[in-house]
């Protein structure tokens, strides 16, 4: 079954307790604190596998997480790490935050791969928290949650050249004779219900990937027909080859109509070279073959025009050998685009000394009487992993505020012994206690 897109939800492992112990032993009592440190909790990772070329083995199960981290143990043993899930997809995969519809990665290569969520940190253990101060910490912080996301994942089929055109204007057939790729045909509209790859050989050493497109029709671009589904996939090709049926009765119309379509369902498609090809020429006479052939050149002189027959294999050896050498202008194009864009990179001369040193580590906000939010990456993660029912815990994060300057910016915005602080999303409350801050 082919499935192009599908949302999921995916969830990283949370990171494992630290572990509060204090080591007792014959003949050493006070040994002191020996609390390992948690585990850092499992990421997810997506790899395209070029084996792949559908995504309904994502699309059955939609939620997936990665195992969470172990506690630390005694003897200042750390937990074990949760173990990553790796995720395979096909190549051309793209994917999206349904959040804010913004795309995330694109996995365009064989064996690409993304770290798309992260495992939680592993927490500290007591023993990480010995000084000479603290010379017996009975606290311990507690595994940071994993990052969790609701994602879109949406394939474009990526091959070299794109086969287009009206139903029935003979795409399946073509496909099946350059190439091993075993699709229905039939003489009858819409036979082909989802793209097709195909790999046809040039010669030993050389390869194309052609993807067959199901038929598109007038009105495609808002959802009539088939074709309109699978759109997207066009984008990825170098080259398009426009199948013209000779049993027409209005040829230049039909390229019009796939014309049209293109350009309204993407003004990129019609940027992408394609080349007309006039297929089932063996129904047609050598006039009657020239006649048309004049009429589309006149019509349409930028487009490169070729003649096939699937049937009697006529015309197959050139299509294949000028497919190839079009291809091939194309990735020279892209390799010299690329290389432009990699040399312009390296002309940025980075000046981390200009810097603005002013940037600060959070913001603070009042969200009504009595009631302040602390924003920062930091110190949302420190209050995340914070137990708020110890005592030591909750002096830990104290101080950590006073220390980075969040208990004077607070006060600053009229915060008064008592009052409620939450940290970023966090739901847990804490209490501002102050210290007395010298002038």
């Amino acid at each position: 079954m082919f499935c192009d897109q599908t949302e999921i939800e995916v969830k990283a492992g949370k990171g494992g307790d630290g572990l509060v112990s204090f080591k007792r032993e014959k003949f050493n009592a006070k040994g002191g604190p020996d609390g390992g440190n948690g585990g850092k909790g499992g990421n997810i990772i997506f790899q395209a596998n070029q084996n792949l070329s559908s995504l309904i083995h994502l699309h059955t199960k939609k939620k997936f997480a990665a195992n969470d981290g172990l506690p630390g143990g005694k003897n200042k043993k750390n937990g074990h790490f949760g173990e990553d899930l790796i995720l395979q997809v096909p190549v051309g995969t793209q994917f999206f935050d349904v959040k804010n519809n913004q795309l995330i990665a694109d996995l365009v290569q064989k064996n690409d791969h993304f770290i798309l969520v992260r495992g939680g940190k592993g927490g500290f253990g007591n023993a990480h928290f010995c000084s000479s101060v603290r010379q017996a910490p009975r606290f311990a912080e507690k595994g940071e949650k994993g990052e969790q996301k609701q994602i879109r994942l949406e394939l474009k089929l990526v091959a070299d050249v794109g086969i287009i055109g009206l139903p029935s204007s003979g795409k399946s057939t073509l496909i099946s004779v350059i190439s091993d790729a075993k699709v229905k045909i039939g003489n009858f509209p819409f036979t082909t219900l989802v793209p097709n790859l195909g790999v046809a050989k040039i010669d030993q050493k050389n390869s194309l990937v052609f993807c067959d497109i199901p038929g598109l029709i007038e009105g495609a671009h808002r959802g009539k027909g088939l074709g309109h589904q699978f759109l997207r996939h066009i984008s990825r090709n170098l080259i398009l080859v426009h199948l013209i049926s000779s049993e027409s009765l209005s040829p230049l119309e039909d390229i019009q109509v796939i014309q049209n379509e293109l350009l309204k369902a993407d003004q990129n498609l019609i940027k992408i070279t394609q080349i007309l090809t006039l297929s089932k020429i063996d129904l047609l006479s050598k006039t009657e073959i020239l006649k048309l052939e004049t009429k589309i050149k006149k019509k349409f002189p930028y487009f490169k025009f070729l003649k096939i027959s699937s049937a009697s294999g006529q015309g197959i050896k050139d299509f294949l050998k000028q497919i190839f050498y079009q291809v091939s202008q194309e990735k020279q194009k892209n390799q010299k685009v690329l290389e432009e864009e990699l040399e312009q990179e390296e002309r940025v001369i980075l000046r981390p000394h200009l810097e603005n040193k002013s940037s600060k580590r959070f913001f603070t906000e009042k969200i009504k009487e009595h009631n302040f939010c602390v924003h920062g990456p930091r110190i949302e993660q420190i209050a995340s992993m914070t137990d708020y029912n110890n005592k030591e815990a909750l002096q830990r994060l104290k101080d950590v505020m006073f220390k980075m300057g969040i208990e004077k910016e607070l006060l600053s915005q009229g915060a008064q012994r008592g009052d409620s602080i939450f940290f970023g999303s966090e739901k847990n409350i804490f209490s501002f206690a102050p210290k007395i801050l010298k002038n």
